[in-house]
């Protein structure tokens, strides 16, 4: 646990789409060695105690970037109780660790856990912001390094309370998510596409905020400027988002009522997508009867921890020989979100620490 904490496998960016491939064991022990505040601060030892605490909370708060996206890591995260004892570290003497504590209660409130009674909300917002304005300068906060989209995204985090995104509209992160937004939203760098994306988010709901839309308007010039540019974006998001924020500040606004009425004339299309939850005892055969539904081979398969997903097509029954047919992902291979993260996880185990940049080591364990 300690190795791979202070040394993990993977640097920061690949490191978003392997959370999910880390046993909940890990996330577990990680946690609760962070609520063990019986040390001293001491950096320059690599292998003390607070120094463990601090990559440890670390490695949880880049597991809770995943939660919007991955149900997998949602359950780990209440299996382990991470919320509650995340939420408790806010006021740790360590400041690394408890920056970490708000950035991680952030993304599970998120994601529907409930924002606990003894959130300090003053002390999440000035530290989230303070994390933001660093990121935006390419600088550290509390000695780390913080990403636009991660502060990005626990700022939208952090809009879902009413008291929270009141706090932000005059806190000085409006200002910072525009600049975020202004500097990086030409550069082909991926983690600077993804931090406009989430400040783009972000910035849709501040804008909420009566205070965050005076501010816009006083500096409407810049603002409606970099806005309009958003509007043409080829990202789904980010020209949602623009378009969103325009209509809070000017519901008549002819950028709105254009792509208003271009939505009309497009007219609708039918979802052809739905959910099916398969629940029952464990042991009971869940995993084998979709195996069996998929026409795959019978095989012993290990509990499910926490729940599995899968993605399936559903064929014509004139055959009579197939009901549903697995998606399969690049060059037609079946493959599960869960197998592929642990293939990804070996190859870089396997490739020495190296990041794979192509898919060959990973196709061919």
């Amino acid at each position: 646990l300690i190795a791979l904490i202070l040394d993990p496998p993977v640097p920061r960016a690949p490191l978003g789409k392997l959370h999910r491939a880390l046993p909940p064991s890990i996330l577990t022990l990680g946690a609760a060695e962070c609520v063990d505040a019986d040390h001293p601060v001491d950096d320059e030892d690599p292998y003390s105690k607070s120094r463990v605490r601090g990559s440890a909370a670390g490695v949880v708060n880049l597991m809770s970037m995943s939660l919007p996206k991955s149900r997998i890591i949602r359950q780990i995260f209440t299996d382990a109780d991470a919320p509650a004892i995340m939420c408790r570290l806010i006021h740790d003497p360590d400041p690394k660790v408890a920056i970490k504590g708000v950035m991680v209660t952030a993304m599970t409130t998120s994601v529907g856990h409930r924002w606990p009674e003894t959130f300090d909300r003053v002390t999440a917002v000035d530290r989230v912001t303070n994390a933001l304005l660093a990121a935006v300068e390419r600088e550290d906060y509390l000695w780390v390094k913080w990403t636009v989209f991660g502060c990005g995204d626990c700022v939208a985090a952090l809009c879902k309370d009413v008291e929270c995104r009141r706090m932000l509209a005059t806190s000085g992160a409006l200002e910072a998510l525009v600049r975020a937004i202004s500097q990086f939203k030409d550069s082909d760098d991926a983690d600077d596409k993804t931090g406009v994306v989430a400040s783009c988010n972000a910035l849709s709901r501040l804008a909420m905020e009566p205070d965050a839309i005076s501010w816009m308007k006083d500096n409407e010039e810049q603002v409606m400027g970099l806005l309009e540019s958003l509007r043409h974006s080829e990202d789904t998001t980010v020209k949602s988002c623009a378009l969103a924020t325009l209509f809070q500040l000017d519901p008549e606004n002819e950028s709105v009522m254009e792509a208003y009425n271009m939505s009309l004339e497009a007219g609708s299309a039918k979802w052809l997508r739905s959910q099916i939850f398969l629940v029952g005892e464990g042991r009971a055969g869940k995993t084998c009867f979709l195996n069996s539904m998929m026409n795959r081979a019978f095989r012993d398969t290990p509990s499910t921890v926490g729940m599995d997903g899968m993605t399936c097509e559903i064929s014509t029954l004139a055959s009579g020989k197939q009901w549903f047919c697995e998606h399969g992902g690049a060059g037609g291979k079946k493959e599960s979100e869960l197998e592929r993260a642990r293939a990804e996880l070996s190859a870089l185990v396997y490739a020495g620490k190296n990041v794979v940049k192509s898919g060959g080591v990973i196709e061919e364990l």
